[in-house]
Order: C-alpha cells, then sequence, then structure tokens
C-alpha cells in the first residue's frame, strides 16, 4: 500500500502564492488610489504585464490545484491494482474496469512556446454517468495512478494547464446513451443486412450506433427463425 497526502512544502507554496498575489493586488489599489497618475507610467506597465506573465499563471495553478487536493488522499493498492481517495465526503475506490475514460493533462515538453509550466499536471477519471475525479500531481504523481491502474489516458497539452472539468463532458450518461441507440435504431430501419454487419465492424461507427444496428439485426434473425 503506498499512501499520498499533500505534504508541508506545497502548504507554505500556496502560503507564498496567496501572499504574492494579495500583494500584487493591495498595490494596484493603492496605486490606483493614491497614486492614479503612475499608472500610466510606462515602465510599471510593462512591470506589471511581466509580472502577470511570469507569476500570474503559477499563482492561479497553485491555488486551484492546492483546493482541488486539500483534504484529500490517495492510497494506491499496487498488488490488486486498485485506487482509493478520500476526501471530506467520503472515500471511492476503483480500478481500470471502472474507468469511462482517463485524461492526462501537462505540457508538451517539446513546444517551442517560451513561457510553459511543466512542473504542474492532473488526471481527470471519468466513471459512469459522467462523474469526474481530478487528482493533481501536488497530491501524488499521475504517472504512478496509471502505472498502478495500468490504463492508457488520453494526453492533453497545454502550455498552462489549468483544471478544464469540460473534458469529461463528451462521456454520454446511460440516459443520453439510451437515446442515442433509439435514434440510430430509427435511422437504420431501411438499411441491408450487410450494411448493418458493416457497421458492426467498422470502427469509424460509435457504440451506440453499432448497438442499434446489432439491435435490429437480433429483431430480424427472431423474425426470420
Amino acid at each position: 500500500m503506498e499512501r499520498y497526502k499533500l505534504r508541508i512544502h506545497i502548504f507554505l507554496i500556496f502560503i507564498l502564492s496567496f501572499l504574492l498575489s494579495s500583494g500584487f493586488i493591495v498595490f494596484l489599489i493603492y496605486t490606483a488610489i493614491q497614486r492614479p497618475e503612475d499608472l500610466n507610467d510606462l515602465a510599471l506597465i510593462i512591470g506589471l504585464i511581466l509580472f502577470l506573465i511570469l507569476f500570474g499563471p503559477p499563482v492561479i495553478l497553485t491555488t486551484t490545484y492546492f483546493l482541488e487536493d486539500f483534504r484529500k488522499n490517495v492510497t494506491v493498492d499496487v498488488k490488486n491494482k486498485i485506487v482509493r481517495v478520500e476526501n471530506k465526503y467520503g472515500e471511492v475506490g476503483f480500478n481500470k474496469k471502472d474507468l469511462l475514460e482517463v485524461y492526462h493533462v501537462k505540457v508538451d515538453r517539446y513546444s517551442f512556446t517560451r513561457f510553459k509550466y511543466p512542473m504542474y499536471e492532473y488526471l481527470l477519471f471519468v466513471f459512469k454517468e459522467r462523474k469526474q475525479l481530478i487528482v493533481t500531481n501536488l497530491l501524488c504523481k499521475p504517472v504512478k495512478l496509471i502505472s498502478a491502474l495500468s490504463v492508457n489516458p488520453k494526453m492533453i497539452y497545454r502550455n498552462v494547464p489549468f483544471i478544464d472539468r469540460e473534458l469529461g463532458n463528451a462521456i454520454l450518461t446511460t440516459d443520453e446513451f439510451d437515446r442515442k441507440v433509439e435514434e440510430f435504431y430509427k435511422s437504420f430501419q431501411n438499411k441491408t443486412k450487410n450494411e448493418l454487419l458493416t457497421i458492426c465492424k467498422q470502427q469509424g461507427y460509435a457504440s451506440y450506433a453499432k448497438k442499434a444496428a446489432r439491435k435490429i439485426l437480433d429483431k430480424k434473425s427472431m423474425t426470420n427463425f
């Protein structure tokens, strides 16, 4: 068993990021009230822009990652290939069979972009009914979970790997899947047996289209019988 939780230095980085961002906001407010003419100074404007570019993303990433994994513990059962995640809402345990999709969001190290943040990455697990779970590298290195679960995640490369909960929205819920099956079931009614068999065999068709084709084939075989 391997157990992971936020370490002390992560708390210190979060506090430093919070103080840095708070100080920046206080400085802007003070300048706007006490010395508004300085806001037109070219050197100040350039300095503020550079500050936002260099420190803005790390501060936001550290804060959002910290808040995502605060009070969260991860236990990895390497032998049985099970991962357990505990937070304030309870505990959930899962293995590869429970997952519909896994996204690994990180920085492309081969990117030519000057400003990128490779020290940040996270995994987004998608379960049935589009339920999601996010684990950032502040809590546990993604490669450890990938290895323990023996999964092959979809790689999402971004220069600034902000947490994106929209990634799992492409996964259909049970009701949405069933409605898609019925939709294709109606549209496939005039297709021949060979056309339906082709749909079932080809990889280009979605799983709900294949299920609709098999449903029609099963019905036709029962009728012929």
